[in-house]
C-alpha cells in the first residue's frame, strides 16, 4: 500500500495491521485526539476530565498540542511503557476501544509512513509558523509522504513568510 496525503483514514485503519506483540507499546504511548476522548472516557464510565487526569499527558510535536496515554516510566527516562500495555499478557488492554494513533501504528513497513500521515493530519497547523517551520526541519530528514511536502501544502507566500531565512534564525 502506497500512503499519502490523501489516503483516507478508513485505508490506514484496514492497513494497521497490529501484530499484538506489544513492542510499540513498551516504548511509548498513543495519541488520543480530542473526539476520542467522551468515547473513551465513557467506557470507563468516568468524566472526561477525569479521565484524563488518570490516563492522559499533554504533548506537544510540530507546535500542537494533544493528549497521549501516561507512558510509565523508569527512573528519569525519557519514554515508558503505555499505561494500558499488560506486561504480563504482553497485550493492550484496551485493543478493542484503541485510539486511531495505536490503530494505524504499526511494526511493519508502513509503520514509519502511518506515523507521518498521522503527523500531517493531526499535528501539522498550516496556520502556525512554528508548526511549519518544525516540519520543515522534520521533512529535511525525512521523506514528506506523496502530496505533503510544505510547497504542496502551504501557499508559496505564506511558506516564504514561515521559513524565509530560516537558517539564519
Amino acid at each position: 500500500m502506497l500512503i499519502s496525503k490523501n489516503t483516507p483514514k478508513s485505508e490506514m485503519i484496514k492497513h494497521g495491521n497490529c501484530k499484538t506483540c506489544g513492542h510499540c507499546c513498551y516504548f511509548t504511548s498513543g495519541i488520543v485526539l480530542d473526539e476520542e476522548i467522551p468515547q473513551l472516557a465513557n467506557e470507563f464510565k468516568l468524566s472526561e476530565e477525569d479521565f484524563k487526569t488518570r490516563y492522559l499527558e499533554e504533548f506537544t510535536k510540530l507546535n500542537t498540542q494533544k493528549h497521549r496515554f501516561k507512558q510509565l516510566r523508569q527512573g528519569s527516562a525519557p519514554h515508558g511503557r503505555c499505561i494500558f500495555l499488560n506486561v504480563e499478557e504482553n497485550k493492550c488492554t484496551i485493543h478493542k476501544i484503541r485510539p486511531l494513533h495505536c490503530k494505524i501504528s504499526t511494526c511493519d513497513h508502513h509503520g514509519e509512513d502511518a506515523q507521518k500521515w498521522f503527523d500531517v493530519k493531526h499535528f501539522l497547523n498550516t496556520e502556525d509558523r512554528n508548526s511549519v517551520r518544525e516540519y520543515a526541519i522534520y521533512t529535511k530528514l525525512k521523506e514528506p509522504l506523496p502530496g505533503a511536502s510544505l510547497e504542496e501544502l502551504v501557499p508559496k507566500e505564506k511558506l516564504e513568510e514561515f521559513i524565509g531565512g530560516m537558517e539564519n534564525d
